[in-house]
């Protein structure tokens, strides 16, 4: 099927780290699910991480060709990734200061965004939730293989703990028959992976000012109105 080849932009957009009545605008159409979620936060900055995550998601949605766009409708699975509709896969990460999205038809997606530091080019693995640098444990591996198979974990609904210990060979993580990874610099210091099967060329980076990404949603809901 030829829509199945069709990957919206990786998007990405600046995250603002206190509160900002802009995205207080958006909170206001999210799921009831992911409004539940975020009354758990004790940060603005984890807020708008998931608000924008949404927002930025709907926007691929749209542009991986589905005709409407409802941030109503984009929940959260059991093991905790976004919900999509039906046909279109679709995945949400964010790191210090930046949060990204993109969604495919027909074949489900893995996106991970992590931030580069000092030093931060070896990773031992703790917990799903903790990497942490120089400790003994069962999987070493560098920065980009740590991106690498954070992104597989996403697109297989699997867990990360399985998937690290899986093969990697010429940007394919052989879990579940073998997952095509694109790991590549979105900017000096944040790096991005993004996996999915058939995945042969990586998505283009756009960055979007949060002025930008409010006027696209704005957008592509009167087009939707419309039709």
């Amino acid at each position: 099927m030829i829509a199945a080849a069709v990957t919206s932009p990786l998007y990405l957009v600046p995250c603002p780290i206190g509160p900002d009545a802009r995205l207080d605008v958006l909170s206001v159409h999210l799921s009831p699910a992911v409004t539940k979620r975020i009354a758990g936060f004790r940060t603005a900055e984890q807020r708008n991480q998931t608000i924008l995550g949404r927002a930025l998601l709907a926007l691929a949605v749209a542009d991986a060709g589905h005709p409407n766009l409802d941030l109503a409708s984009l929940g959260i699975r059991g093991d905790g990734g976004p919900c999509v509709p039906e046909d279109y896969g679709g995945s949400i990460s964010h790191t210090e200061g930046v949060v990204g999205a993109l969604a495919r038809r027909g074949v489900s997606l893995g996106l991970d965004l992590e931030h580069r530091r000092s030093g931060m080019e070896k990773l031992s693995y703790l917990s799903p939730a903790q990497p942490c640098l120089h400790q003994e444990n069962s999987c070493d591996c560098t920065l980009r293989e740590w991106v690498a198979r954070e992104a597989v974990a996403k697109a297989a609904a699997a867990p990360l703990e399985d998937v690290l210990k899986a093969p990697m060979r010429n940007a394919v993580v052989y879990f579940r028959g073998g997952l095509p990874v694109h790991t590549f610099d979105v900017s000096d210091d944040v790096l991005a992976s993004v996996a999915g099967r058939n995945l042969i060329a990586r998505p283009t980076a756009i960055w979007l000012t949060l002025s930008h990404l409010l006027e696209r949603l704005q957008s592509q809901c009167n087009r939707a109105r419309q039709r």
